[in-house]
């Protein structure tokens, strides 16, 4: 399966940080549940603040 997977999570990390990598499939413990996610959306102003672009004020 693909997953996205943060190497480093803080104010300070770049959008990066995030990577897609491929994991082994995952098998759910007894009273789990595996979730199929088919599509996903990333909010514009998440991105820009991840992003160097970003500035505090």
């Amino acid at each position: 399966m693909r997953a996205a997977v943060a190497s480093k999570i803080s104010r300070d990390a770049p959008a990066t940080a995030v990577q897609v990598v491929n994991r082994d499939d995952t098998t759910p413990a007894p009273g789990q549940v595996l979730v199929t996610v088919r599509a996903n959306s990333l909010n514009h102003h998440d991105l820009w603040r991840r992003s160097e672009l970003a500035v505090d004020h």
